[in-house]
């Protein structure tokens, strides 16, 4: 390290080094990444399965149940770009769910 310090930022040496170091952390950061993504799915698919559950207790038939887990997974991911959108859609579909169910009641 200590040799590597007294050398230019733009020697070979030292540019193979720090290209080394990069190289290193952006695979550390994706096996993070994909570590905390098969965490938060793994949590979605627990949280979806309790209200699965919670929603045939309610009355809900399956394609309603369909309706609903899919406003869920809307409501879950969250996309900058189309945060907007999507909010509209998943409440449309949970108010499709809903009236669905007070129809049949």
């Amino acid at each position: 390290m200590r040799y590597l310090s007294k050398l230019s930022f733009f020697d070979p040496t030292r540019a193979a080094y720090r290209a080394e170091n990069i190289k290193t952390g952006q695979t550390i950061q994706d096996i993070r990444r994909r570590r905390i993504e098969k965490q938060w799915e793994e949590q979605f698919m627990d949280k979806l399965e309790n209200m699965k559950e919670t929603w045939h207790e309610i009355g809900y038939n399956s394609e309603e149940i369909g309706w609903l887990e899919e406003a869920s997974a809307i409501h879950f991911v969250k996309n900058k770009a189309t945060y907007r959108e999507d909010k509209k859609e998943a409440k449309g579909l949970m108010k499709r769910a809903k009236e669905s169910l007070a129809s049949r009641k």
